[in-house]
């Protein structure tokens, strides 16, 4: 092992050869780059109309308006981004992974295949996103809404939704085992083929959800509302082999016990 001073001529080559953090690059207006700049963003040439602002994973945007952004495909790892207004923003692609998003304002924001893998998204407002084939594994969306959300084929492993809102959401393929959803509302939401094996249930309302071909393998359902709720359709049937259901089914249709 060779080590060197780093004011010699050695360390100074061999600091500059280190990887260095992506930076997270946006193309904003004028206003927005001097609110940046004073952020502490580092700004490089763009058309005379715009500026393009680069600044490292870890900067704080808290409360920040970037209603509409675009920042599409964008690195937001471990950005801080409580109570942030991201109305109609598009973060198609970006990186999320470990992001606070705590009670952020994300309606009608496009986070199709996003990457929220851990995110904080406790009492975010999720309604009316897109967030098909988004990776939520692990996320925290502990009372978060998500009404009339596209959530289609998304990655919702062991994610925590307890108390959140999924009325009307599209959750057809959605990976949700593991999930914890006690005191979910899932009113009409849409669930076909959805993956609920060993998700926690307890107290969720399902009334007249579409669960039909849904796996439902060691689910936990106890106290759960299912009336009016599709289990079954034609040759597609429900899989509840194993499901824990204990005074589940309440709303006139009989309670079944066991297992």
């Amino acid at each position: 092992m060779v080590s060197a001073h780093p004011d010699s001529l050695l360390g100074r080559l061999a600091q500059a050869g280190r990887p260095r953090r992506p930076w997270l690059r946006v193309s904003v207006s004028p206003w927005w780059a001097r609110v940046l700049i004073a952020a502490r963003a580092r700004p490089v040439p763009a058309p005379a109309d715009s500026m393009t602002m680069t600044f490292r994973p870890g900067l704080s945007l808290r409360d920040m308006n970037l209603a509409s952004a675009d920042l599409a495909g964008a690195d937001l790892r471990d950005v801080n981004l409580i109570h942030a207004n991201l109305f109609d923003a598009d973060l198609a692609g970006a990186d999320l992974r470990d992001a606070d998003l705590t009670r952020a304002n994300l309606f009608d924001a496009n986070l199709a295949r996003a990457n929220l893998s851990d995110a904080n998204l406790l009492g975010a407002n999720l309604s009316d996103a897109n967030l098909a084939r988004a990776n939520l594994s692990d996320a925290n969306l502990v009372g978060a809404n998500l009404t009339n959300a596209n959530l289609d084929r998304a990655e919702l492993t062991r994610a925590d939704l307890t108390g959140a809102i999924l009325t009307h959401a599209n959750l057809t393929g959605a990976k949700l085992a593991q999930a914890n959803l006690i005191g979910a509302d899932l009113r009409d939401a849409i669930l076909p083929g959805a993956t609920l094996d060993r998700a926690n249930l307890p107290g969720a309302i399902l009334t007249h959800a579409d669960l039909a071909s849904a796996e439902l393998s060691g689910a936990l359902l106890t106290g759960v509302d299912l009336a009016g709720a599709t289990l079954s359709v034609s040759k597609s049937r429900t899989r509840i082999s194993g499901v824990v259901c204990t005074r589940a089914l309440r709303g006139g249709v009989p309670t079944a016990n066991g297992r």
